[in-house]
């Protein structure tokens, strides 16, 4: 079993894991970083990988150098970048194993593991998953740690007092939180032997001393009391690694707290024997969070006997004991005897008693802050402004955590609470003239100036706090970042009130340097990303300079760590310096550059800065020698790269998505019949009919006759086996896997039409890292189908899944239920792509195969996939659908161009958020949202989407111009959120999104893009999405209202039609809106802008009273409305059922409904 510990331990993918886990915990715990050592590692990983290779195969695993360094909480040390990864490779090879032999009531510093609410059976409840290394995330979050520890409290204390469920309690915790259980299996959930309910208990909580405990002995003994499940071999290493001399186990050591737990394993695991040894099993409750204890007892007497006893268990593991001044409530006496004035516990709601600061936090936790308006977002800030600076008395949870949890989630909020509100101007600039003009500059100056005053009362609170807590540091690096995102363009405020003269002087100053150079990273990502508002560019300009004028010349420490730390600013710099001039933007001033520039640090903080830049392309792969084209061929790569874009009124099925997946199948099927090797675009070849004039007029069943007549070759030479990536804990498989991310590369090239890779899928393990893949594959115009492949195949956690899996894990811990599936071997992939070429062919235009337009279906289960019962049974009642009626005034927001004004954005958003608001507080929760054309600003996206999971309803809305400056294009789309849990309100999780486009512009709105010197680039497709039990839905935009030849298509597959508008004559498309219910037999809604209004809802039925469902008549108004449309009677008449002759109009002539399911 050692053996496997440390061959696990040294596999590539796992130390690589363990690097991306070490880089995210240095740069996010808010201690010093070496950044100029991070950056350089993350640029020459490979190396680093190797390196830690060979470490372990000799076993070489004892700690490098370590440099003492005096820190405010003491002496500290430096431990090797290299050594730290060393040991959260091992961690993550044994950490499952011991995590198992941890007790449910331990909850500081576990390991990180997925977790969900598992609905199946009736009753949700709550279920823990395997141990996942994909995330990059050593530790469990604390907000997932907090509903546990509380839930676990209140449970027990319920079952001793016999007490109703907490689960009939309603309103007692909010969402999932609440199904968070102990195992029913626990003792002192099963009561006491012999014992009924008690009518009052008691508690107490402490803290542990270990100040004359030797921490390296007592881990190692912690270690040695699992080495029959994590084997010999990993404890003789570990004893080597925890060579630390006279810093015993520091606390720098990023797995310090899981040594703490493994240290206290000893004792963990008698406390259950213990109990049942005194007859105190089910009597006495144990609740631990790293070093703090909080205990639960039936009666006090026993309550102070388990104090003793467990002290003195604690003693004989050599533990420490007891610290008896941090022992509460004093009414249990200095040796937890006789009294019980005070540690009665009120067992209706124990939590406010026993854990105050985790009840001060989860309130703050659980606010919806996304909804809230100007004003709610003051009052909280002020919440947590009160509580990073007024102490609780110690119970349950450490002060440390309270000063994180409130100084972190205040410098991340406080410069957004803060925001000027431009909406204000919103009238005076849709009045225009000069007096309009300057008014409107005078309130924009009074909101500005009441942000820096809000801004800097949040920084000289985090300020403060950082001077009454000098043990924790990272309040000064927080109070940075605060600056950063409120674009402070002076550092003055803080560094004038650094403690510089103290002995750890150079310490806070190094960690104020480390922190200046990530902010140089985020700051350089903020300008380079056009998508940002000039507003947002400007002030990470103005930080950008501060840091530049004030950073390098500041704390003139002769400390090596100072040095350090000084190079890695000026390296960031010089590398923001090169980016800048790359891009044509303003250089940074004189002073910014260093002294003596590294290029290899610069060219390391550059990759740093643009990793995640979809646009970054990454290195040019090497060309594959003795592969061309024979006679009557062409490269694919030539080919796929001089399609013509597509025009409004056709689709070149050359470039279609059945295309690309055509070619990845005869691809798949060469592989499988001469062996699974990685296949690069270069070796495969069409044939130079593909590229003939006749090939750009087919229609569709003449081009898919003529593919099936003149395949693709692909190449027979094996030199592309040299871009396998390594995955060693596939053994055997690995081959085949890298065989299928080759070919889902090659599809997702076709489909992007550009085979160059972005930079962070170029990199050597771009298999293994945690990048923003959903965001690459839900821009491009693809079924769902497609897309499951492709995220089955290149997202890091499925290939995670693949290998836990292989290695027999868990089976009860599998919780890749809700990915895409997970695709590692290619009759698997075949499969897939075959599945997901039947589907187009079929639903292929309405199946008229000489139509040009592209028809692309999506299934709202494979976006939501938590709602996969909609796929099964039949159709519900009714779809609710919710209206937000944004009032933009065109004049006014594009007055300047394709960009939404500032003020007319704001106003949108606060009318957007107060609609979700009032759509999910106030009677029936939609299942759809629906919104006008160009509502939502393109800066407000990801906003947006976390309003979608915390009401767990699926947005549909129109998004503002989607410019691309360099090539002078224009975009007008629409985007679709639904979030993992469709239907189910979550805190926090996963929300996919797909896109769908204009095909053709109105007149004026044709005419003003001209104007502004931009091309507008339609989108020729035809979207329908399949909801399951709420039926399908067709989707188009304004002026494509009006596109015949779409109702050709959607006729007969659709039972909605969701209309999004910026439309000024309402009347007409009334009228039209009218006949296509009946025409096209389906609830038509239109949703426009409520500058003109005319939102309405119509549906086919008999009676003219009941056909309109809902309509909005007046001019700039503000409208939020919920309307329920048919679905099951619509879907059973369409289907020509018999039912009430009354109820809907008659079918249209030739009215077909086709006999198989759109996904």
């Amino acid at each position: 079993m050692g053996c496997r510990v440390l061959e696990e331990a040294g596999y590539t993918e796992n130390l690589y894991w363990a690097f991306q886990a070490f880089a995210r915990h240095e740069m996010w715990h808010g201690q010093w970083a070496d950044m100029g050592a991070l950056v350089r590692m993350a640029a020459d990983a490979p190396a680093v990988v190797t390196a830690l290779k060979k470490r372990l195969a000799h076993g070489d695993v004892s700690p490098r150098s370590v440099s003492p360094v005096q820190t405010p909480s003491g002496m500290g040390c430096r431990i090797d970048p290299m050594d730290q990864v060393l040991w959260i490779a091992m961690v993550q090879a044994m950490g499952p194993t011991v995590e198992a032999l941890m007790p449910l009531w331990s909850y500081g510093s576990r390991l990180h593991r997925s977790e969900w609410i598992d609905r199946r059976g009736g009753m949700a409840r709550y279920r823990e998953g395997w141990h996942r290394r994909s995330p990059a995330c050593l530790y469990r979050h604390p907000t997932r740690v907090w509903p546990a520890y509380r839930r676990h409290i209140l449970q027990a204390t319920r079952a001793m007092t016999g007490l109703q469920s907490e689960l009939d309690i309603p309103g007692f915790f909010r969402g999932d939180e609440g199904r968070i259980l102990l195992d029913e299996s626990t003792p002192y959930l099963t009561g006491s032997s012999g014992e009924g309910p008690v009518r009052r208990l008691y508690w107490a909580s402490f803290v542990l001393d270990t100040t004359g405990v030797d921490p390296v002995a007592a881990t190692l003994r912690g270690f040695s009391s699992v080495s029959g499940e994590i084997g010999e071999e990993a404890v003789t290493a570990i004893t080597q690694m925890l060579s630390f001399g006279p810093h015993g186990v520091p606390d720098e050591l990023a797995v310090s707290g899981f040594l703490n737990n493994v240290r206290m394993l000893p004792a963990d695991r008698a406390v259950a024997s213990s109990l049942e040894a005194e007859g105190m099993t089910g009597a006495v409750a144990h609740f631990r969070h790293d070093a703090e204890h909080v205990i639960i007892a039936r009666d006090p007497h026993r309550l102070a006997r388990w104090i003793d006893l467990y002290e003195s268990l604690l003693a004989g593991a050599g533990l420490g004991t007891i610290h008896r001044e941090t022992l509460l409530p004093k009414g249990l006496g200095a040796k937890g005897a006789a009294s019980d004035h005070g540690v009665r516990l009120d067992a209706i709601n124990p939590l406010p008693e026993v854990t105050r600061p985790v009840e001060a936090m989860a309130s703050i936790h659980t606010t919806d802050y996304t909804l809230l308006d100007r004003a709610g977002k003051r009052e909280h800030i002020a919440r947590l402004e009160t509580l990073l600076l007024d102490p609780f008395a110690g119970t349950g949870i450490s002060e440390r955590l309270r000063i994180d949890f409130a100084s972190a989630l205040l410098s991340r909020r406080a410069a957004d609470a803060s925001e000027p509100d431009h909406s204000v101007v919103c009238s005076l600039e849709r009045g225009g003239g000069e007096a309009s003009q300057g008014e409107a500059g005078r309130l924009l100056y009074r909101q500005r100036m009441a942000s820096v005053r809000q801004r800097q009362r949040s920084l000289l609170v985090l300020l403060e706090a950082a001077e009454r807590n000098p043990g924790v540091p990272a309040l000064w690096s927080r109070a940075l970042g605060h600056m950063r995102r409120s674009g402070f363009t002076t550092l003055a405020p803080l560094l004038d009130r650094l403690p510089q003269d103290q002995s750890h002087g150079p310490y806070l100053v190094a960690l104020l340097l480390g922190r200046m150079a990530r902010e140089v990273g985020i700051c350089m990502r903020v300008l380079l990303d056009t998508r940002r508002l000039d507003a947002e560019r400007a002030e990470a300009r103005g930080f950008l300079e501060a840091v530049a004028r004030e950073g390098l010349g500041f704390g003139n420490h002769g400390s090596s760590l100072v040095a350090s730390a000084r190079r890695a600013l000026g390296e960031a710099l010089g590398a923001s310096g090169k980016l800048l001039e790359e891009r044509g933007l303003d250089p940074l001033p004189a002073e910014a550059r260093p002294e003596t520039p590294d290029p290899e640090g610069i060219a390391a903080f550059r990759f740093y800065m643009a990793q995640h830049r979809s646009e970054e392309r990454g290195p040019l792969r090497p060309e594959c020698r003795g592969v061309s084209p024979e006679p009557g061929e062409l490269s694919l790569v030539h080919w796929v790269r001089d399609l013509a874009p597509d025009s409004a009124e056709r689709s070149d099925p050359r470039a279609s998505e059945w295309t690309a997946l055509f070619i990845a199948r005869e691809a798949c099927r060469r592989l499988m019949d001469r062996g699974a090797r990685f296949l690069r675009p270069e070796e495969v070849f069409v044939p130079t009919a593909w590229a003939g004039d006749d090939a750009v007029s087919s229609s569709w069943e003449s081009w898919r006759r003529q593919v099936a007549e003149t395949l693709p070759r692909i190449s027979s030479g094996t030199a592309g086996n040299k871009g396998l990536p390594p995955v060693e804990a596939l053994e055997d498989r690995a081959r085949a896997w890298g065989a299928t991310r080759s070919l889902a590369l090659l599809l997702l090239g076709i489909l992007r039409r550009r085979f160059d890779l972005p930079g962070y899928l170029a990199h050597p393990f771009g298999h293994l890292t945690d990048v923003p893949m959903h965001g690459l594959v839900e821009s491009l115009s693809i079924s769902s189908g497609t897309r499951r492949l492709l995220l089955g195949v290149l997202e890091p956690r499925q290939l995670e899944t693949l290998i836990l899996r292989r290695q027999a894990n868990d089976p009860k811990g599998d919780d890749a239920r809700l990915d895409p599936p997970a695709c590692g071997d290619l009759e698997t992939f075949l499969a897939l792509v075959e599945g997901a070429m039947k589907t187009l062919e079929y639903h292929q235009a309405g199946g008229r195969t000489r139509h040009a337009r592209q028809l692309i279906p999506v299934s709202m289960v494979h976006h939501a996939t938590a709602a996969r019962d909609l796929a099964h049974g039949g159709y519900r009642p009714t779809l609710r659908v919710g209206f937000i009626q944004t009032t933009t005034d065109a004049r006014a927001a594009w007055r300047n161009g394709p960009r939404m004004s500032r003020a007319e954005g704001d106003r949108a958003w606060h009318q957007i958020r107060e609609g979700f608001r009032i759509l999910t507080q106030a009677g029936p929760t939609p299942s759809f949202i629906i919104m006008p054309e160009l509502a939502l600003p393109v800066h407000r996206l990801e906003s947006l989407k976390r309003l979608s999971v915390r009401s767990g309803v699926a947005a549909v809305t129109g998004v503002d111009y989607l410019v691309d400056p360099g090539a002078g294009q224009v975009r007008n789309r629409a985007v679709v959120t639904v979030p993992r849990h469709w239907l189910s309100p979550r805190q926090a999780g996963r929300c996919s999104t797909f896109w769908f486009g204009k095909s053709f512009m109105a007149p004026p709105e044709a005419s003003g893009i001209e104007k502004s010197g931009n091309t507008f680039v339609p989108d020729p497709a035809v979207w329908i999405i399949d909801a399951g039990a709420y039926g399908r839905i067709g989707v188009c935009i304004c002026y494509d209202f009006m596109d015949v030849e779409r109702y050709a298509i959607y006729r007969g597959r659709i039972h909605h039609l969701f209309v999004l508008a910026y439309n000024r004559d309402i009347d007409s498309f009334y009228h039209l809106a009218d006949a296509l219910s009946k025409t096209l037999f389906c609830n038509v809604v239109i949703c426009n802008t409520g500058f003109y209004g005319g939102s309405l809802a119509v549906s086919p039925y008999y009676e003219p009273w009941r056909r309109t469902l809902y309509r909005q008549e007046g001019a700039n108004l503000f409208s939020v409305q919920s309307v329920g449309l048919p679905v099951a009677d619509l879907a059973h008449a369409q289907g020509g059922g018999v039912g009430d002759p009354r109820l809907f109009k008659s079918l249209p002539p030739a009215y077909q409904v086709p006999e198989t399911p759109i996904c």
